[in-house]
Order: C-alpha cells, then structure tokens, then sequence
C-alpha cells in the first residue's frame, strides 16, 4: 500500500501543479521545470512498474505474477492515458520556445498531463480498498480529493484563458478584462494566483458578485457558476448521505436500549445487574444496531464463507497443530466458531471444571489465574486458550477471567471432530502432537516454580 500512497500523492500534486503552471508562466522558473521533471519521471517509473509488475485479481482473488498476463490487461486499460501523460513536456517546450507560431499550442500542450487523472483515481481506489476504509471514509475523502482540484482548475482557468486569447503571454490582455482592472499583470504569479483563487471560490459558493466585461470573462464566469451550483448540490446531497447513514442505526440502537431498559425495569433488576446487561449491549453492537443474523441469511453461501474466513481465519491459524491445514478443512472448522461476549471480571472457564472446548481471543484481553487466583500469563487479540481440550478429554488446570469486555469464539470439541472427521489422518496426527505438546507443558509446569505458560487450560 506504501506504493499506492505515494502514487496518490504524486498524482494529487501533479494535478494541482498543471493549471497553476500554465495559468501563471511558472514553467519559465528553473526551480517549477526540475519538480515538474520530477513528476513526469516517476509517473514513467509507474507505468514501468505496472508494465512489467503483476496485480491482484479481485474477481479470482489471486495475485497474477505473469508478465504477459499484467502486460496485456495494462495494455487495454490505462496504459496509453498513463504514457502520454508521463511524456516530458517541459523538454519539448523548452526546445521550440522560439518559434512564435508554436506559443499557444505550446501554452496548451501541458494540459495533456490532466490525463493522470485516471491514474490518480485508480490508485485512490486500491488505497482505500488497502486500507479497508468504510464505504463514509471513501465516499467523504473522494469528495474532497475532487472538490479540491475542481477549485483549483476553476480558479486558474480565470487567469489562463484571458491570457491565451492574447495568443502570446507577452501581450497584455484587453484593457476591460479583470486582470488589467485588478492590476495584475506585473505582479508576482503568487499575487496572481491568490487574486484567481478568490474570483474562483466566490464564484463557485456564490458569495459575493465580480465583475465582469469581456466576453470571454463573461462566457467562463457563466459556467463556473452553472458548475458551481452542480458542485453545491453535490456536497449537500453528500451531507444529507453522511448524516442519514450515520444516525440511521443509531436511531434504532436507541429505541432498542429503550425497550432493554423498560424490559430491566420492569422485572425489577439490580441495578448492577443492569448496568451490566447495557455494557453487553454497547459493547455488542456498538451503539449502532444492525439485523445480522437476516443480513447473514440473505448473503450467498459463498460470501458467508469469505466473511466467516476473513474474520476468524487467522485465530485458528495461531493455533500450532492447526497450521498448514487444507482450506476446505481449515473453512469447516471455522463454520463451527460461536461468538461470545465477556465483561470485565467475567469467569470464562474454572479450574477443576471438564474441558472440552478451547477459545480464541477475537477483541479484549484475559487474565489466567495461578493457584493464589493472582494473573499469571496475560493473553490478548489474537491469542488462543484450552486448546488441548478439544483433542483430549481433561480437567482445567487454571481458572481464566476477562480483564476487560472482551469477544471471544469458541470451538466445542464434538464440532472440531465433526469437521475434522473426513480427514482421520490428519486427526491421528494432530492428536500426537497435542498430546506431546501437552505432556511438555505438564512437565515444565512441573518442574517450574512458577508456571510459565497457560495454553493448557
């Protein structure tokens, strides 16, 4: 993902960087020709990279590592747009920068490079699907990724197009045209580009009136400000999105904690017995209420699958004797996880009591607890708990409590052997290991002063 972060970041600037260096002759700085050589070599970097590296198949959900397979599929994508927009302009301006006849097309040749665009919002959706944004996160930060170089391509082309009309940048322009009555045209290209930034965002957020002569003035204000009220409607129409989304389960949370409290109420409960049940309920769904049990149903068996294997998956791979299972097995025995929810002090398992099922550690931390009930061994996410339980019938060598609201999934041994059962070779060999493990760990206990481990329990 560092890649895509850096890409996007290149490609951002070199959209913002394009306009303001044609708008404002910055291309005559030898200072703006070196970082804009800068970015059309690594835009070429990239599409060497996509040329000769592989990708991900989203459909297949594999990485193809074929040269002539990626080679072909950036081909018939993005690879022409990617390719002529990374071609060093600068060097082709600065060759034919006498010819008079050549000045507007070479003014205008830059804007080619706004052909990155594609790159860059490419790049931004592999980022956020990386980054597992949520579908707000994407939606919001694209917005402003778009709003953003809209503004800017809007307030540079006021300063732009007066002067391209001119035909040369050395000619002023009209004597009615804004530029001449704001005294711009000896000015700095900062006070240029702030001047042009203010005429643009005033107009886009129709703020406040400006003034207007020539024709072309008049023609690009019209539709900036036809532009402006589209882009208007669009940021309301997100908020009004955002807001919906975000109080929609949040309203339904509410009435459901509603009719928990009167539920609590009326059966007359302790109240440290409610204060309980409602620390369950937050933690549970997290203020935010959804029907998963009817959205689980609705899905196809496939999907079902990929959300169970996504979220529990690597927890069962932890467990050592269940490494480098087959991923039919490893997907029945990750069908049998049944998700429980402890608060703070909680009694998971007793010591003394009979094992026959083991727990994996999805969100929170536990406390095993030594013969004194003082914590020993402190386990967390992604840590594992009983698992000898589920090969072999034993009693609970430690009593094991919640040290904060925690999720945890638990494996019945009857379900593991269910699963497990058409690969009886595999079942005779997790067992030796098991046991193995397990009389290794009964005669360190042993040997120790103070134990030292607690997968055993």
């Amino acid at each position: 993902s560092f890649w895509e972060m850096y890409m996007v970041f290149i490609f951002y600037i070199s959209m913002m960087e394009i306009p303001m260096g044609s708008a404002f002759r910055l291309k005559e700085i030898v200072a703006f020709k070196a970082f804009d050589l800068f970015l059309s070599t690594m835009c070429l970097m990239d599409c060497a990279f996509t040329f000769f590296c592989g990708y991900y198949d989203n459909n297949n959900h594999e990485v193809v590592l074929k040269y002539s397979t990626a080679a072909k599929r950036y081909l018939t994508s993005y690879f022409w747009p990617d390719i002529i927009s990374a071609i060093p302009f600068e060097i082709i301006i600065e060759a034919f920068a006498h010819i008079e006849a050549l000045e507007v097309i070479l003014s205008v040749l830059p804007l080619i490079k706004l052909l990155r665009m594609f790159s860059l919002l490419m790049y931004f959706k592999q980022l956020t699907l990386e980054l597992d944004l949520g579908e707000l996160t994407i939606m919001i930060s694209r917005f402003i990724l778009l709003a953003t170089l809209y503004i800017q391509w809007v307030s540079c082309g006021y300063y732009f197009i007066p002067a391209l009309l001119q035909l040369r940048y050395s000619e002023k322009p009209a004597n009615s045209s804004w530029i001449i009555f704001k005294g711009l045209v000896n000015q700095t290209a900062w006070k240029q580009y702030q001047f042009s930034l203010f005429r643009g965002v005033t107009t886009i957020f129709n703020v406040a009136m400006v003034e207007v002569s020539t024709l072309e003035d008049i023609f690009y204000e019209c539709v900036v400000a036809m532009s402006g009220q589209i882009f208007l409607i669009l940021m309301l129409v997100l908020t009004y999105q955002v807001r919906s989304a975000m109080i929609a389960s949040k309203r339904i949370y509410q009435s459901m904690e509603q009719e928990l409290r009167e539920f609590m109420k009326h059966n007359r409960l302790p109240m440290d017995l409610q204060k309980r049940i409602l620390m369950y309920y937050d933690f549970r769904f997290r203020k935010r209420y959804f029907r998963e049990q009817e959205i689980l149903e609705t899905l196809t068996g496939q999907l079902s699958e990929d959300i169970v294997m996504y979220n529990c998956r690597k927890l069962v791979e932890n467990v050592d004797f269940l490494k480098d299972l087959p991923i039919d097995l490893l997907l029945r025995i990750v069908a049998h996880l049944k998700s429980e929810i402890y608060l703070t002090d909680d009694v998971i398992v007793k010591v003394g009591s009979k094992g026959d099922f083991m727990y994996f550690i999805a969100s929170g931390s536990v406390a095993v607890l030594g013969p004194d009930n003082q914590p020993m061994v402190y386990l967390d996410e992604g840590s594992h708990f009983g698992e000898i339980a589920i090969i072999m019938e034993f009693t609970r060598t430690a009593t094991v409590v919640a040290v904060e609201t925690c999720e945890l999934y638990r494996l019945d041994r009857v379900d593991f052997r269910a699963a497990i059962g058409p690969y009886p070779d595999l079942l005779v060999k997790i067992e030796q290991i098991a046991r193995r493990r397990f009389q290794e760990t009964q005669e360190h206990r042993r040997a120790a002063s103070v134990p030292g481990t607690a997968r055993g329990s």
